[in-house]
């Protein structure tokens, strides 16, 4: 009988200090059983490069199962093919994104790989507390929903965390077209959509209740929020403590659904907790 193949998360460091981006590999490798293997990749030598791996190495748990590379070259081509050969369950990077969500800018390589990662990409912002720091909310994970199928595979990715971690799971609508009034849609159940005066809003809940099918289970929290976006998952996701946020790379759910690749822009930038991206190329191994 051939023994299972342990999965495999790849993190991706640029400098000595990304002990948050290395804490929440080291969580998700935790919680997966997984191999981590550690990636410094640079475009030129560099002197600090083992530098860098002696604190990689003395950051993760003597018991973890690490590997750590140095490897020359772009580093988004390089963490790429990593993540391919590994076959990894997630990949891990840091983001130096600045200033308000609305003029984030991102690192090159999150940028990048946000467009390109064919597994789950898991962006820590500069500020981010790592996974496992936050945590004892009701929806420990929030993932934001925009009625496209891309978003309904983000659901699985976070339902597939929640299992993993022990967390619940927060399915976030955020609308502009819906009426404070009716934001409020409660913990695992919607209102009847015949009590629903506009059809805007009626969509909206339509989105909901569709992610929360596709969870596959009763989800901590299921609510429409009126309002931008990424202001309302950062903001669902501290009210909840949540630990990670979990949104597709891209696509449209219809005309008054949002665009969850500017979201997933923005959140990188300048969240307060780890980002799980899903990029176009990673959707198909979610199922």
């Amino acid at each position: 009988m051939t023994a299972a193949v342990a999965a495999t998360i790849v993190c991706g460091v640029a400098d000595p200090d990304a002990a948050a981006v290395l804490e929440t590999a080291g969580s998700l490798a935790a919680a997966y059983r997984a191999r981590l293997v550690v990636v410094h990749a640079f475009d030129e030598p560099v002197d600090t490069a083992e530098d860098v791996m002696d604190v990689v190495r003395s950051a993760i748990a003597d018991d973890r199962a690490l590997e750590t590379r140095l490897v020359e070259g772009e580093p988004a081509e390089r963490l790429l093919e990593a993540a391919q050969e590994e076959g990894a369950a997630f990949l891990v990077v840091g983001s130096r994104g600045r200033g308000a969500l609305a003029g984030s800018v991102l690192g090159s390589v999150s940028q990048a790989l946000v467009r390109t990662a064919t597994c789950p990409l898991v962006v820590v912002p500069p500020d981010a507390s790592p996974l496992g720091e936050r945590g004892g909310g009701e929806g420990s994970i929030v993932c934001g929903v925009d009625g496209s199928d891309q978003a309904l595979a983000a659901v699985r990715v976070a339902r597939q965390l929640g299992e993993r971690l022990g967390s619940g799971v927060a399915i976030v609508h955020a609308s502009r077209t819906a009426r404070s009034l009716l934001s409020y849609v409660g913990r695992s159940s919607t209102p009847s959509l015949s009590v629903q005066p506009d059809s805007a809003e009626r969509q909206s809940l339509e989105i909901l209740e569709r992610a929360v099918d596709e969870l596959g289970g009763e989800p901590a929290l299921a609510e429409l929020v009126p309002g931008d976006p990424a202001e309302v998952l950062r903001a669902v996701a501290a009210r909840e403590r949540a630990g990670l946020i979990v949104v597709a790379a891209r696509g449209v759910g219809g005309a008054h659904a949002v665009l969850l690749g500017s979201v997933a822009v923005a959140l990188i930038g300048a969240a307060e907790v780890p980002i799980v991206v899903l990029p176009e190329a990673a959707e198909a191994a979610t199922g």
